[in-house]
């Protein structure tokens, strides 16, 4: 996904401001140089794209074009590294393409969605603080994506700080009320809460959205579980097909479920 988002962010930083300073080579140099760079990513060639992007970004410090095109091909680099087996190397990679966005978001006064790509990549890399703050400026940056909001629900839920967790999943709610996962956190965020009324509801609607989304169906039982509900909870196990049904999260959570109900009934 992280790679994704950082695509439509290159073909979208022509659109942002760009700070004063940045001059670097002519446009024309810069611009073909990166559709170079894009056409060897796209044909595999990648050791080929980060030899004509790590000139570049050499040359032109100062454009935020450039240094975004360069954390774009280091990330495929880092993929390439994974493919091999050699994890530490795309690490590596990895954490220069975050220095590359990092580069691109001081350089570019609106950077919208290249902080949220940011945040993702500093997430991904345990920089939670770093991902913390990239997140709150895409949420701020566009009034329109409900992502940054739902990714820093997420890490709050992690850190069982539900509160917070339950301020970001409703912010997510306000900019896209229909998206399945978001309700079926909010569920889990309530049940934790105990607003076990609201807990099922939300998950009942986020289910409704993709009746056939099985691991919904998972986190639905979850909060019903957590709702008071663990007989409802197992039927909805009961009803997974495989191999989501025999997996190990799926034989604890029906764990869970009968010790619920064998307190329940003592």
């Amino acid at each position: 996904m992280i790679l994704a988002l950082s695509v439509v962010a290159l073909a979208q930083s022509c659109t942002n401001e760009v700070s004063p300073q940045s001059e670097g080579i002519p446009v024309e140099k810069r611009t073909k140089s990166i559709e170079s760079a894009m056409e060897y990513l796209d044909s595999g060639q990648v050791v080929k794209a980060l030899a004509i992007t790590s000139v570049l970004v050499k040359e032109d410090a100062d454009s935020p074009e450039s240094q975004e095109a360069h954390g774009l091909v280091l990330l495929a680099s880092a993929d390439q590294f994974d493919q091999d087996g050699l994890s530490d190397n795309a690490r590596i990679e990895r954490e220069r393409a975050l220095e590359a966005f990092e580069s691109a978001c001081t350089l570019l006064s609106k950077p919208t969605l290249l902080s949220l790509s940011t945040g993702q990549l500093a997430h991904m890399l345990g920089k939670d603080e770093m991902a913390r703050s990239y997140y709150k400026i895409a949420h701020e940056a566009d009034e329109t994506d409900e992502r940054a909001s739902f990714f820093l629900a997420q890490m709050a839920m992690l850190e069982e700080e539900w509160q917070d967790a339950q301020s970001w999943i409703n912010k997510s709610m306000e900019r896209n009320s229909t998206e399945p996962y978001t309700l079926l956190s909010s569920g889990l965020i309530e049940a934790s809460l105990g607003n076990v009324e609201l807990a099922r509801a939300r998950a009942d609607d986020g289910c409704k959205q993709k009746p056939n989304d099985e691991n919904l169906r998972f986190m639905q039982a979850r909060v019903y579980r957590m709702a008071g509900q663990p007989n409802r909870a197992l039927e909805i196990l009961s009803q997974l097909s495989e191999p989501l049904k025999s997996s190990e999260l799926t034989r604890q959570e029906m764990a869970l479920c009968q010790s619920a109900v064998k307190g329940d009934n003592e």
